[in-house]
């Protein structure tokens, strides 16, 4: 089994690979320095990805006898390409907690990445359409990644859901303009 480490050292290694990017443009190009402020976002992008990983990809299964073990136990997902399906289904046949979970997490999974989107790329400013395209193609992206490591694997680990992409799109989009809607007042007090 691939474990949820190795998402923890993506993550690192990816903020080493932007240290030693950063330390290159400044020492070599003498560019200037990020301010404090800026490098903390940065950081926490980093992070946030790591968990993104950690919570949508990992563990993957490999071994064999493991993966034929889940299969004959009836544990395979079941991918979803009816949209809302997924939804109703929770709806109409789980508790309050599952509800919330499932819906929830969807609608959060995506939420802190509009708002480091532009905390790092420094308030980027996007009409609706753009908002959409890098929210879709961010959850797609998840979505397609857990397909194909399915397909790779032989067993469907995790499943391709269209309403996560749904619930995960539009949690990007609540974000983004959530960002738009607070920053301006945080300014009123911290300024």
């Amino acid at each position: 089994m691939i474990t949820n480490g190795l998402a923890i050292f993506i993550g690192l290694l990816m903020y080493i690979i932007f240290i030693l990017f950063r330390i290159y443009k400044i020492f070599i190009l003498k560019q200037k320095f990020y301010p404090i402020e800026k490098s903390i976002f940065i950081f926490g992008f980093f992070a946030y990805i790591s968990g993104l990983l950690y919570v949508t990809l990992f563990p993957i299964p490999i071994d064999v006898n493991l993966i034929n073990d889940r299969i004959s136990e009836g544990f395979e997902e079941e991918n979803n390409f009816i949209p809302l399906k997924s939804i109703i289904n929770i709806i109409s046949e789980s508790s309050l907690t599952t509800i919330l979970t499932q819906i929830g997490g969807n609608l959060l999974l995506l939420f802190p990445l509009a708002i480091f989107i532009q905390l790092v790329f420094n308030n980027l400013s996007l009409k609706i359409r753009g908002v959409f395209i890098i929210g879709f193609l961010s959850s797609l992206i998840i979505e397609m990644s857990q397909l194909t490591i399915s397909n790779l694997i032989g067993f469907t680990y995790r499943s391709f859901d269209v309403d996560d992409l749904i619930l995960n799109t539009l949690g990007f989009f609540i974000g983004y303009f959530s960002y738009k809607f607070v920053y301006p007042i945080r300014n009123l007090f911290f300024e």
